[in-house]
């Protein structure tokens, strides 16, 4: 009886570690994202492979305000987005480096190394800073 006992007590453990290293379901990581998009913007494709967050969101319908609009949106918006993401501490593990793209406008890669901890301990990830600029790859 005890041998039964301790053979199902180590299948649920190993049941339990293996429900806990799932992957956040795409859906999931979706709606986050969805959360934070505006008018005129849609996501074209969200994937998580390889420890690689991979975001594509269309600015096709945003009326462009002023040149360079679009670019500062995508700023504004990226941001937006890792923020949210970060919100959610379980999927810290899940992800090595996050690219959003913004077709026609340009893309954003981040790694871990670019979050910050602000004065209230809250973490954010600096799409702001002059270093962080020179990543930003923009069309043409």
């Amino acid at each position: 009886m005890k041998k039964v006992f301790l053979s199902i007590m180590v299948i649920m453990t190993l049941f339990v570690c293996a429900i806990a290293r799932a992957e956040t379901p795409v859906s999931t990581i979706t709606e986050w994202v969805n959360d934070g998009i505006g008018e005129g913007e849609s996501i074209l494709s969200i994937t998580l492979e390889d420890n690689v967050l991979a975001i594509s969101i269309d600015l096709s319908g945003v009326e462009e305000l002023y040149p360079g609009y679009l670019l500062d949106l995508a700023t504004d918006r990226t941001a937006s987005i890792t923020d949210t993401i970060l919100e959610h501490e379980d999927f810290d593990a899940e992800w090595d480096k996050i690219h959003i793209e913004y077709p026609k406008t340009g893309f954003f890669i981040l790694t871990k190394d670019d979050i910050e901890i602000n004065e209230y301990g809250m973490r954010f990830m600096n799409v702001y800073d002059d270093e962080y600029n020179s990543r930003i790859t923009t069309a043409g």
